[in-house]
């Protein structure tokens, strides 16, 4: 057994502890774009944003729900800031009809038939 596999004991002891998921963050290129889709497209609600300064740091956020479950959308301010990192070092391009929004449509009707959310 690798380090990442856990045995069925230890996985339901993990799942009965857990329960359900909360929420989900993913950083966007563009806030206001991905909120339109979450809000428009999907039926999510707007939560709140926030906005946070720093260098590394730097970012704009959003809570979206729908049920009982959030998704936290990031999108870096500044060049150095860790979101920005992320989303140039490992997504190369999304476009609005592209693999990313429609695996999150998949993934949440799954979830919410395996009663997740």
């Amino acid at each position: 057994m690798n380090e990442l596999q856990l045995d069925t004991q230890t996985q339901k002891s993990v799942c009965d502890h857990l329960g359900r998921i909360d929420h989900l963050a993913i950083s966007v290129p563009d806030l206001a774009e991905a909120l339109s889709y979450y809000l428009d497209v999907l039926g999510f609600t707007l939560e709140s944003r926030l906005e946070t300064n720093g260098n590394y740091t730097g970012m704009v956020s959003a809570v979206v729900r729908a049920a009982k479950f959030s998704i936290v959308l990031l999108q870096g301010t500044t060049p150095k800031s860790q979101v920005s990192g992320m989303m140039f070092e490992y997504i190369q391009r999304v476009d609005n009809d592209g693999f990313a929004q429609k695996s999150v449509a998949k993934l949440f009707k799954q979830m919410e038939e395996a009663d997740a959310i």
